[in-house]
Formats: structure tokens, C-alpha cells, sequence
């Protein structure tokens, strides 16, 4: 019980760490940091423990950021865990793509529930062909790669793929 406190823990502090400091040295670079905790989140925990740490997540992106619709993002979040938390029996947990590929996918719903927020309640958003390439693509890519060389590929030189979603492999 303790390391799975403890693994929840690092990789919570991990994304807490870079919202932290990414603005000082990207200050419109807005990546979804909390995107594999939340992933790991989905495989660990019942759905309303998750939407709680979706919640917690949201806010404290929403206090690191600028934008005039404070209380959207843990909205976002909670909408886009609930539409992973069905899908975490159509991929293996224990592979080294999961994490990255349901990051990939967070980012994908997030960034497209977000233009549509955005634009319900009065916020300026521009549709283009810029967008697409930097929000739905780049952005999207980004948070794979970053959820590949931050969590699956460090448990997976350490050995502990399994542990990280905190179960037994069959044998």
C-alpha cells in the first residue's frame, strides 16, 4: 500500500513540479502535465477518486494559467477522464504504449473540448490550419513523448513496467 501511495505520489509531484517551472522558461508552451497521472489515475483507482484528482489537477492548472475561464480546466478533465475511464479495458495496461497513447488521446479530447468551451462561453478561438498543426498535432505529440520519457520508459529501465500500475503480471 505504501509504494503505491509513494509511486501515485512522484508521479503527481513530477507534473506538479514542471507546471511550476515551465513558464519561466516557455511561457506559451502550456503542455497537460498532469496528463500521465491521471492516465496511471485511470488504472489504479474507481472513477470518482479519479475525477477528484481530475478536479485537483484542473484547478491547480487553472492557477498557473492566465486564461479568464477559471474553473473550465477541471471541468475539461473531469469530461475527458470519463470518457477514458471506458476505455481502460481496450488497451493492456501493462504495456510500454499505454501510458503514452491514452496521453496522446487525453491531449486530443482536452484540446478539443477546450476550443469548444472556449467558443460557448465567448473566448477567442481560431480555427486554422496554425491551430490544427500546433495544438491538435504538436501538442498532442508532445505529450506523448513526454509521457513515453517521463513515466513508461523509466519504469521500464528500472524494470517495474507492472508495478507501475501497481498489479501482477500472469505467469
Amino acid at each position: 500500500m505504501h509504494s503505491k501511495k509513494s509511486r501515485s505520489r512522484f508521479s503527481f509531484c513530477i507534473g506538479f513540479f514542471l507546471l511550476l517551472i515551465s513558464p519561466s522558461f516557455f511561457p506559451s508552451f502550456r503542455p497537460l502535465f498532469f496528463a500521465p497521472y491521471l492516465i496511471l489515475s485511470i488504472y489504479r483507482f474507481p472513477l470518482f477518486p479519479v475525477l477528484l484528482r481530475g478536479i485537483l489537477c484542473g484547478t491547480l492548472f487553472d492557477l498557473a494559467s492566465s486564461h479568464p475561464f477559471f474553473g473550465l480546466t477541471p471541468l475539461i478533465y473531469c469530461i475527458t477522464l470519463l470518457v477514458l475511464y471506458t476505455q481502460k479495458f481496450n488497451f493492456f495496461e501493462d504495456k510500454l504504449s499505454t501510458v503514452p497513447l491514452m496521453c496522446g488521446i487525453f491531449s486530443l479530447l482536452f484540446t478539443c473540448l477546450e476550443a469548444g468551451a472556449f467558443a460557448l462561453f465567448g473566448g477567442k478561438i481560431t480555427l486554422s490550419w496554425r491551430w490544427a498543426l500546433t495544438d491538435l498535432l504538436g501538442m498532442v505529440f508532445f505529450d506523448l513523448l513526454y509521457a513515453l520519457f517521463f513515466f513508461a520508459l523509466p519504469f521500464l529501465l528500472t524494470g517495474s513496467l507492472g508495478k507501475m500500475f501497481n498489479r501482477r503480471r500472469a505467469r
